[in-house]
């Protein structure tokens, strides 16, 4: 195949999974309208005019500031695999991935290691494994809380054995990872007898590599703490809310289980950007601890707009400054 055909070849596939993603954000807008129409516009409406003006800058603020702490995480990453990027690239990078956040799993976010590795030649594999570690990490930091959290709520044993039996296959790659040599010579070398899977291990090899750098014990603790923070930003947001909702019942503890177990679920049902499963759960959830169907549905979709949807924005806007 000629040079010529390999170039006309490469954008054609480029364009093939941007639109693929940029059709997964559609559905999720289109997805989410239909949430709000069929919940009921005029009683959603009603209870938001109970928020003061000046709250709404005031939580996208407290959401932003848990963003910047993802971003140090983050840029924390790339230095200990031995790629010190400049602070303010990587932050437009960063915050450009957000554009694609409402792909199925947040995977469209992947985009940051291309724009990385064409701005700035980092290899796409050493930044795959740390969008890895920053999922299993706050994976990891939602099920700790949902765990805290499940003694205070009637769930159901299904429920209690799904959530728990995550845990440990968290703890079980954890602890595999400690050790990718083990990995590498019981699990990729029998592979590597397999010729076509041969490229495939090799990926395979290098994410192991990377994530064990990332998941030792200090950098794990510190990703971790940054993800609670950052999830408990988030649950601190949904509590005002609450508050000026009339949903005094609602403590501050509630409000961060209602919104890290909403939005598990949102993250297992796969679907662009958890919608539909995480705005079930997030109804559900705060009705059970005292608020009304309207003040539900209005914190819920409230909290959906300055946390997914204000990320699309501010991913579209620095998306725009990287093109340039």
């Amino acid at each position: 195949m000629s040079k010529k055909t390999i170039k006309k070849v490469e954008p054609n596939k480029q364009l093939s999974h941007q639109r693929g993603l940029i059709l997964s954000v559609v559905a999720a807008a289109i997805l989410y309208l239909g949430i709000v129409l069929w919940s009921g516009a005029e009683k959603i409406w009603a209870a938001l005019n109970l928020l003061p003006t000046w709250l709404i800058p005031a939580l996208l603020g407290i959401i932003f500031l848990g963003y910047c702490l993802r971003f140090i995480r983050w840029h924390w990453y790339l230095h200990h695999m031995g790629y010190p990027v400049p602070w303010k690239s990587n932050f437009q990078i960063f915050l450009a991935s957000f554009a694609l956040t409402a792909s199925p799993g947040k995977a469209g976010e992947s985009i940051k290691s291309f724009l990385l590795k064409r701005r700035h030649n980092v290899p796409v594999s050493p930044t795959l494994a740390g969008l890895f570690c920053e999922r299993f990490t706050d994976a990891l930091s939602v099920v700790l809380l949902v765990c805290l959290g499940l003694a205070s709520i009637a769930v159901g044993i299904q429920v209690t054995w799904a959530i728990l039996a995550l845990a440990v296959i968290q703890v079980a790659i954890i602890l595999l990872l400690q050790h990718p040599k083990l990995l590498q010579r019981y699990f990729l070398k029998p592979l590597l007898r397999i010729q076509k899977l041969k490229p495939v291990v090799s990926k395979v090899d290098s994410l192991i590599s990377n994530a064990s750098i990332l998941l030792k014990p200090k950098l794990l603790i510190g990703s971790i703490l940054i993800a609670l923070v950052a999830w408990g930003l988030e649950g601190i947001t949904l509590y005002y809310i609450f508050q000026y909702l009339e949903a005094q019942s609602i403590t501050l503890y509630e409000a961060v289980l209602i919104h890290t177990a909403s939005g598990l679920i949102g993250a297992l049902s796969m679907l662009p950007g958890g919608i539909g499963g995480a705005e079930t759960a997030s109804i559900t959830l705060s009705t059970i601890y005292g608020a009304t169907q309207s003040q539900a549905v209005a914190a819920t979709l409230l909290i959906r707009l300055l946390t997914l949807w204000f990320a699309i924005v501010i991913g579209i806007f620095a998306m725009l400054i990287n093109r340039k």
